[in-house]
């Protein structure tokens, strides 16, 4: 996925590898039962995806939030994981919370010096907004004092 990326043009700086979330075996085979399907993941397997994941971010320099590890660490117990899932795999809104805790450092430590090129909310004339924003020739720079 890396090489795709880098082929279509993302520089290696602004990828992030998300590794997966521990995977709850018990709900997730009753999910498959219920769709009439054999079960298809295990912990065992699903950690060593993860761990997969960190080497290949490390070899690559890419960041990466380790998902498993840190659903692991925060509920020890791995029963206790099924808040953070919906269906034993895929996350639920807790677990979307949780992965946004961990992904935001990251994403702000890319962007956070990247300059403004757009005004603020509060900065934009409600009742002329064109006067705001960048012309066309001049994409970089926008009137400060539109306000």
């Amino acid at each position: 996925m890396v090489a795709y990326l880098k082929s279509v043009g993302v520089v290696r700086e602004k990828v992030i590898i998300i590794g997966p979330p521990p995977v709850d075996e018990d709900a997730w085979t009753e999910e498959m039962q219920r769709q009439g399907k054999i079960m298809s993941k295990t912990l065992e397997e699903t950690a060593k995806y993860a761990h997969a994941c960190q080497e290949a971010s490390t070899e690559m320099g890419i960041d990466y939030v380790d998902l498993y590890n840190s659903m692991i660490k925060t509920v020890p117990e791995v029963e206790t994981c099924t808040a953070f899932l919906s269906d034993g795999l895929h996350l639920s809104r807790k677990g979307s919370k949780f992965l946004f805790s961990l992904l935001w450092p990251v994403i702000d430590k890319k962007t956070s010096q990247l300059p403004q090129i757009f005004p603020r909310w509060d900065e934009v004339d409600y009742v002329n907004p064109e006067t705001c924003f960048p012309a066309a020739s001049s994409p970089n720079s926008y009137d400060a004092n539109c306000v």
